[in-house]
């Protein structure tokens, strides 16, 4: 299957595909750029890997949350190399791909993304199994999803940043901070699809989209402003 994997959730865009050439990724530190490497970053790897955008059979992109921008980014790309192939979308999970690799960890993951304002996107799993929906919390109340005598691995992308957080808010000894999704996230992406899990590998309505969690700035900026017009 020729699979192709875009991940824009963090300032590092990510892309890979696998192909009858072998599987292929690509990392580009582009901060707030992506759009302007996305395309070339696609026709690099697929190129690579042996096929065509046009012939994609499956492309994965993040679900959410994560930055607003990069989330819509994907998804436009997502669906332009859909419309363009006809192939499958696959939603991937930021949270608990970030999570998987602790699935035996004997006690909680938090796996956390900055989502700016001193607050976090974050979900709790133990074995594997998530505890809570993706939230948007600050430290203090992420540490009610946890028990404070049981072991705590945080993760993710911003998991140094969280830690030191949360540190404050729940002063427990037992913590380990392991941050995973900085890098190499598309290839995961690809390796998620080839596994074979179901819930990776459906095909989604075309009105479904990211699941963002908060609103955008711009959204809770226009919301104030028509409470003040209303009144109310």
């Amino acid at each position: 299957m020729n699979i192709l994997a875009i991940d824009t959730v963090t300032p590092l865009l990510s892309v890979a595909a696998a192909g009858p050439s072998g599987t292929v990724a690509l990392e580009i530190d582009s901060g707030s750029s992506h759009a302007e490497r996305i395309v070339e970053a696609i026709d690099h790897v697929v190129s690579l890997s042996g096929f065509s955008a046009r012939e994609t059979e499956l492309v994965c992109v993040p679900s959410g949350p994560g930055s607003f921008t990069g989330l819509r980014l994907a998804w436009s790309a997502g669906r332009a190399i859909q419309l363009a192939s006809v192939c499958r979308v696959c939603p991937i999970p930021p949270l608990e791909c970030y999570a998987y690799p602790f699935r035996e960890w004997r006690g909680a993951v938090l796996s956390v993304i900055d989502a700016k304002k001193h607050r976090f996107y974050i979900q709790c799993f133990r074995r594997g199994t998530a505890i809570n929906e993706p939230l948007d919390l600050d430290a203090a109340r992420a540490a009610s999803l946890v028990d404070e005598a049981e072991r705590i691995l945080i993760t993710g992308p911003d998991a140094e940043f969280f830690a030191e957080e949360f540190s404050q808010a729940l002063p427990v000894s037992d913590v380990t901070v392991i941050p995973n999704g900085g890098h190499g996230m598309a290839l995961s992406y690809v390796e998620f699809a080839n596994s074979g899990r179901v819930q990776y590998t459906k095909s989604i309505p075309d009105h479904d989209g990211p699941v963002y969690v908060r609103k955008s700035d711009a959204e809770e900026n226009y919301s104030g402003h028509r409470n003040i017009f209303s009144g109310s």
